[in-house]
């Protein structure tokens, strides 16, 4: 057996009666949703409960994982000095755990007593853990704890990272069930700890109904524009937790959703209904058979974020079965420009008019490193983001003069603008540029230039590789 489901829970205090002292009445659909998800809890039987806590010890650059014997902890911070929860961690599932992750790109801490005080952490059971389980342990006790933090990483790649709960899970055989701790928006109301923002109640409502509706993708590919503004705490949590039942036959249930002090409580579950099959399956880009051109260029940046050296081409093609692509790297001299999108924005963008290397392979892997940590207009990629860049590849033709305006198509050809030293560029067939008085006067902000007066403007095409 593997896993057996995912618990959704919020976290707030004021829900335990000795803290609540009566304002917890006011949460009635969530206290009723609370012991539904402490009965599903319960009826699974699970050995393990792995806790996602965004009240955990969160890294911007990585997912935490308490490494000890056992955890505690109490709500002495909100006053109520009666309850204390001890529980033993299952250190066959920590060692398991690192033992895949090991062969893994994720950025990660197994954090100790030790790194605790070095990082000024905790290894104390924080309140996102202890709300959700002081429910739990009403009504069940058998069981081992794993706790997580999700740190402050890019969905795409916390969903990833839930996958490896389900790999971790069946390699044991073991019965284990993912609880999401989360609170949704916090900005509802004025009267609630933030001010009210109209990304609050539509990230909400976006969030339970993409649960009860079925659309994990919806939340794995949501844009920072609606959930940042929006005061929430557990989007990552939930989409770590989608991750963990990728593939699987499951059914959603949503238990209750209200936002009675201006913060959004959902309670739900996800019901395993059957083993892993294809169908279901939310493909990572690992697993999507990229364009060689772009993947290429992926293995460049990859390769130069982690390791700081530049993919060797010699290597990298020993694994290469399209002997026709090597064929084309190694026999053609070229300019190319790489670009890196990031949720839908420029990330980066440097590329060569005319060939600077001995052939194209070496071009493009150049500008993968060069686009990816020398654009001057964005900071070097960091090895968290590497899971959510889009990348596409432009292989230059050779460029051409022109003698009007009417030759040039902003979809068709690129432009280059050259007057005396300086020169600017731009590629085509981007968006927002639709007229070619568009497209020269950005090449020509671009390379400094005032007047087309005594400037000479090329156009050239491009063979673009996407996918």
């Amino acid at each position: 057996m593997s896993l057996v489901g995912v618990a959704i829970a919020p976290h707030p205090p004021i829900l335990i009666p000795e803290i609540g002292r009566g304002e917890e009445k006011k949460a009635h659909k969530t206290l009723n949703g609370m012991k539904k998800m402490a009965e599903y809890v319960a009826g699974q039987k699970p050995e393990i409960i792995v806790v996602i806590s965004p009240h955990g010890n969160m890294f911007s650059d990585g997912f935490c994982i308490l490494d000890a014997e056992e955890l505690e902890g109490d709500f002495s911070d909100f006053g109520y000095l009666g309850y204390h929860l001890r529980k033993r961690l299952h250190r066959p599932f920590l060692e398991k755990m690192k033992e895949v992750l090991a062969d893994s790109s994720f950025s990660y801490l197994f954090m100790t007593e030790e790194d605790a005080q070095f990082y000024r952490g905790s290894m104390a059971l924080d309140h996102g853990a202890l709300v959700p389980l002081y429910f739990i342990e009403q009504v069940y006790q058998d069981y081992k704890l794993v706790h997580i933090a999700p740190g402050d990483l890019g969905l795409e790649e916390t969903h990833r990272f839930g996958t490896v709960l389900e790999r971790v899970a069946s390699e044991l055989d073991q019965r284990v069930l993912v609880l999401a701790s989360a609170d949704l928006s916090h900005c509802l109301k004025d009267s609630g700890p933030y001010h009210y923002a109209k990304e609050g109640p539509i990230f909400d409502q976006i969030l339970v109904e993409s649960i009860r509706a079925k659309r994990y993708d919806d939340l794995t590919h949501m844009k920072p524009h609606l959930y940042e503004p929006a005061g929430q705490c557990g989007l990552r949590s939930i989409v770590m937790a989608l991750g963990s039942v990728d593939g699987m036959k499951n059914r959603p249930e949503v238990f209750s959703y209200e936002g009675p002090y201006g913060v959004g409580y959902m309670t739900g579950a996800i019901h395993v209904t059957g083993e892993k099959t294809h169908g279901e399956i939310h493909r990572s880009r690992d697993q999507v058979e990229e364009d060689p051109y772009v993947h290429l260029a992926r293995r460049s940046v990859e390769h130069w974020t982690r390791e700081g050296t530049l993919l060797n081409w010699d290597e990298y093609k020993k694994d290469l079965k399209d002997e026709t692509f090597v064929e084309e790297m190694e026999n053609t001299r070229a300019g190319a420009f790489v670009s890196i999108h990031k949720n839908n924005q420029l990330r980066g963008c440097i590329g060569t008019i005319e060939a600077t290397k001995e052939n194209l392979a070496l071009e493009i892997i150049q500008n993968g490193v060069e686009a990816s940590s020398f654009d001057p207009r964005f900071p070097a990629v960091e090895p968290w983001e590497l899971a959510e860049l889009e990348i596409k590849v432009d292989v230059l033709k050779k460029p051409e003069p022109i003698q009007a305006w009417t030759e040039l198509d902003p979809v068709r050809y690129g432009v280059i603008v050259e007057k005396g030293s300086r020169r600017g560029l731009l590629l085509p067939n981007l968006e927002g540029v639709d007229t070619v008085e568009a497209q020269l006067d950005i090449a020509m902000q671009k390379a400094g230039i005032m007047s087309l007066n005594q400037a000479t403007v090329y156009r050239f095409e491009v063979i673009r590789y996407e996918n």
